[in-house]
């Protein structure tokens, strides 16, 4: 087994050198048996082949429009890790399926990566090109919802598909509201950080500093706001048995606590990065705690009407509100709605609604600094941890050019908000129809597409939006081979060539900086190697 491991990642090193080439045999293990008969439903034309194999995977078939082969990067009989890319968008992905001791498929998931070196380049286009090119991937993919690509603050492409009500036949608009899922978490601590600007909350303080009766000792003592907000506290998710039994009795952000205030940490604060809503309601109800103002109330007085942000809001779903688009997902049979699946109402850690342009107005109104002065907006948006997480925000920059924003998605609804340069460019995509995560997708290749600039006036090499890693076995491969003297390290010319080596050429100085973390001009393989999952 190890020694298939080794060679799947020797195997990869020379590809990603070389350029893209002809993938692994798939036939020498039943994982890889399997893996084959995967894929060869999935681009069945057929979806009725796909639900016999694995009918989780359908909403990829929707996403993606089939999924070619690359090449593995490990085959093992646990798992089989390879890069595959999307048929619709020629977007590549890292894909692992993990197996049972009982060769049954556990999981399936997918991320989006940089392009392989040597694979064909994506041309740069101008705005009105790449608007004709929005507008072909909106019909080609039946999109519904809504687009908005603006530079300098102003609109230069907006579009809206497809159907807000499916039963009534109503079209989606600009003006339609859609459900934006965890894009709430850059209101919520845009509020934070006004509170912390106005010295009302600190970032080093414990939870029990705001919440004085939280149940649980150990979140109120050792959970600070900074860790919320970098989701490193362990204080854990809100979706799982109780909250879907109490689903439509849990209204407020008091009644979340009720629920999960008892429950300690999952990990030591401050030692891990694992994503939780968790954390976002109890940033909510410190919100509330600080300022004496119930959370949606604070968001509209202080961040909303500030920003001319309208059409945006949390109210409940026994609410009728003008214009909020209904949700559905994609199965194999048709549309399904996601009614049974809503919250009482948004809260500081998603689902309430907005519109492409109230994305557009917080995007403004944070460049300008409306909403914090300076410093605080670049602490707001500037990675922290997991070499990306800032503070409800993701910072996806590189040594050229800034890039922030935030995405949600959650059944029927799926957001995307990406400031570039600071306001140089904005992408906001909403839809109301997922899986498939169609606006993940169509903001990804819109930032491969468009044409940025860098301060100097040149042509930013801006890569794509991605989260993919390389597999452990690549990545010590990668790093193995560029370690020329064997001493464990890499000096700054090495790193830089063991990151070009795995497609992420553009951030290798800013990785390079995160990763010396003793700034002795080298890069040891403790260094190296990926924070904690």
């Amino acid at each position: 087994m190890g020694g298939r491991v080794r060679g799947a990642a020797i195997a990869l090193s020379v590809m990603l050198a070389a350029g893209p080439a002809v993938a692994q045999d798939l036939s020498q293990a039943p994982s890889g048996q399997y893996v084959r008969r995967w894929l060869d439903a999935m681009n069945d034309p057929d979806p009725a082949a796909l639900v016999k194999v694995d009918p989780r995977a359908f909403p990829m078939r929707a996403e993606s429009g089939g999924l070619d082969l690359v090449a593995v990067e490990q085959a093992t009989d646990a798992q089989v890790v390879a890069v595959v890319r999307e048929r619709i968008s020629g977007r590549y992905m890292r894909a692992t399926w993990s197996f049972g001791p009982d060769g049954a498929l556990t999981n399936w998931r997918g991320a989006a990566m940089a392009p392989p070196p040597g694979a064909p380049a994506v041309g740069r286009l101008d705005d009105k090109a790449l608007g004709a090119f929005i507008s072909d991937y909106m019909t080609k993919t039946d999109f519904s919802g809504a687009v908005v690509v603006a530079r300098d603050g102003k609109p230069v492409f907006t579009a809206a598909r497809g159907l807000a009500d499916r039963e009534a036949g109503t079209p989606n608009t600009l003006e339609s509201r859609f459900r934006v899922g965890s894009m709430n978490k850059m209101m919520t601590a845009v509020a934070i950080l006004q509170l912390v600007q106005a010295g009302k909350v600190k970032l080093d303080a414990p939870v029990g500093a705001y919440l004085k009766d939280y149940p649980n000792g150990d979140v109120a003592q050792k959970v600070t706001v900074w860790q919320l907000l970098t989701h490193t506290g362990g204080v854990g998710d809100i979706f799982g048995p109780k909250y879907f039994e109490k689903r439509l009795e849990v209204k407020t952000l008091k009644d979340y606590v009720a629920l999960y205030g008892d429950r300690g940490p999952e990990f030591a604060p401050g030692t891990r990065h694992k994503y939780a809503n968790y954390g976002f309601i109890l940033l909510g109800r410190i919100v509330e705690e600080a300022s004496g103002q119930p959370y949606a109330d604070y968001v509209r007085d202080r961040i909303f009407r500030p920003a001319g942000m309208t059409r945006s809001g949390f109210a409940a779903e026994d609410v009728a509100v003008e214009g909020r688009t209904k949700g559905y997902t994609v199965t194999a049979e048709g549309f399904r709605s996601n009614a049974d699946s809503l919250p009482y109402s948004g809260t500081s850690a998603g689902g309430g609604y907005s519109t492409v342009g109230d994305f557009l107005a917080f995007a403004n109104a944070l460049t300008s600094h409306r909403l914090l002065d300076a410093a605080h907006t670049r602490l707001l948006t500037t990675r922290k941890v997991n070499g990306s997480y800032a503070f409800g925000f993701m910072d996806s920059s590189t040594d050229e050019l800034r890039v922030y924003g935030h995405g949600g998605g959650a059944p029927g609804m799926n957001g995307e908000l990406r400031i570039v340069g600071d306001g140089q460019a904005v992408v906001v995509v909403l839809t109301n129809v997922a899986p498939p995560g169609r606006a993940s997708q169509l903001t990804s290749m819109i930032l491969q597409r468009a044409t940025f600039r860098t301060k100097d006036g040149r042509v930013a090499a801006l890569p794509p939006v991605f989260n993919g890693r390389p597999s452990e076995p690549v990545r010590l491969a990668a790093f193995k081979a560029n370690d020329r003297n064997g001493d464990g390290r890499l000096d700054a010319p090495e790193f830089r060539a063991m990151v070009a080596s795995l497609g992420y050429a553009e951030l290798a100085e800013s990785m390079f900086a995160q990763r010396d973390v003793d700034k002795d001009g080298f890069v040891s393989a403790a260094e190296h190697a990926p924070p904690p999952a």
